[in-house]
């Protein structure tokens, strides 16, 4: 078990390993690429923890320091600001602007992946022709009294990032997870094309089953580089893409096939 668990290690190097594998059933494979799914995770989680969310903390404080302090009342946002009021980061340009002089905004006006906010509405475009509107207007007596004028502010925009960030760290992983599985599956179909041509040259030729299993373990160091820049976004700057995906793994598949000798009985 502790030999199946460490394939994605073996299988970077080891012949002998890849001989134990054409006596395996297919299903190991099915195995294999949940591993690969796994540490495809951790190497997010990795990324998460120390790439991403030290960024996403910096952004947020910056933003709430930025962001005028508004309040949120039935008729609409209040603002102690002078409108418009344009939230500009210096990476990234404007983000945000404010105009409670305004309850709408005509659409010539919405730049793409901007946030506008008026009194009434919110508007942020997504495509060159599709905006999303959302209104902030609500009927007081749907609003509960000690929430008719709530604070919009960076108390606020902190506490919300608090409490969203776990969910989204959880949907990322449950989306990778599968994502992940899927493409190496479908990966393997793909490769095991090569493994049937390579497989002519072989004697004694290895049955179709044999060709999958093995390809399901070839893929590995592709997959292995192509976290790379989870691992260290460095790294991600070094070109690879599916040439150089397709270049290692023929090169694998080549040297298992052919390499491997025959199919001896398990004992």
């Amino acid at each position: 078990m502790i030999l199946w668990l460490l394939g994605p290690f073996y299988a970077l190097f080891s012949l002998e390993f890849y001989r134990l594998v054409l006596r395996r059933p297919v299903w190991q494979a099915f195995v294999h690429f949940l591993i690969l799914s796994l540490i495809a995770v951790a190497a997010l989680l990795f990324y998460i923890q120390f790439h991403l969310s030290p960024k996403a903390d910096t952004f947020v404080e910056w933003l709430g320091n930025e962001i005028p302090a508004l309040t949120w009342t039935p008729d609409g946002f209040v603002m102690n600001a002078r409108s418009p009021y344009v939230v500009v980061h210096p990476d990234f340009g404007p983000l945000v602007t404010f105009d409670m002089s305004r309850d709408e905004i005509p659409a010539e006006e919405i730049a793409e992946g901007m946030l506008y906010v008026t009194s009434k509405k919110v508007y942020v475009r997504l495509e060159e022709e599709e905006i999303r509107t959302y209104d902030v207007t609500r009927r007081p007596e749907t609003v509960s009294p000690d929430r008719l004028a709530t604070p919009v502010d960076r108390e606020l925009l902190e506490w919300f990032y608090k409490r969203v960030r776990p969910w989204l760290i959880t949907a990322a992983v449950v989306i990778f997870v599968p994502m992940i599985y899927v493409s190496k599956v479908v990966e393997t179909l793909l490769f095991s094309a090569f493994a049937v041509l390579i497989n002519r040259s072989r004697r004694p030729p290895l049955p179709y089953p044999q060709l999958f299993l093995i390809t399901g373990f070839a893929v590995t160091a592709a997959t292995l580089i192509e976290l790379r820049p989870l691992i260290w976004p460095v790294l991600g700057k070094i070109p690879f893409g599916v040439i150089g995906s397709m270049a290692v793994t023929v090169f694998y598949l080549f040297w298992a096939v052919r390499k491997t000798g025959e199919i001896l009985p398990e004992v």
